[in-house]
């Protein structure tokens, strides 16, 4: 029982609940064993469970992101990103699965939002101003050479 982890331990590893752990292992044919941690009841499992475990984990993770690391990368909130979750019926807590279908609908709501902008927007009547490629460089041509930390 020396090599045996217990679910809580595994818990803790790899931040996933007890019971989608237990799930994991138990559908895949691994059996626990019962042990006795500081008088609590514990299920233990045995190290081929917890490298199964592993190589599941590693694999989940190739596949999926964490929530704020994808709407990080797509340029957009956490929050825009969970609105376009909802919107398509998307339920997930911290992870997801890279989606085709969810990335266009945040170019959408992006869109929405830029256009109430311009159209609430009450000084503003050209929308090329929005843009930051419509105006010129700000720095004149004969300090280009110069580094930035100087200036």
């Amino acid at each position: 029982m020396d090599n045996y982890i217990t679910t809580t331990e595994l818990s803790e590893r790899y931040d996933r609940t007890a019971s989608r752990i237990i799930k994991v292992l138990e559908s895949s044919g691994f059996v626990a064993e019962h042990v006795y941690v500081d008088s609590h009841l514990c299920k233990a499992w045995s190290p081929e469970a917890v490298d199964y475990f592993d190589k599941f984990i590693a694999e989940e993770n190739a596949k999926s992101l964490l929530i704020m690391d994808y709407a990080k990368e797509l340029g957009v909130s956490e929050d825009l990103f969970r609105t376009a979750m909802n919107n398509l019926g998307i339920s997930a807590e911290y992870r997801t699965n890279r989606n085709k279908l969810l990335e266009k609908e945040i170019k959408r709501l992006v869109e929405e939002d830029k256009t109430a902008m311009y159209e609430s927007h009450p000084l503003v009547t050209n929308k090329k101003f929005f843009k930051a490629s419509y105006f010129p460089d700000v720095v004149p041509n004969c300090f280009e050479d110069l580094n930035e930390d100087i200036i």
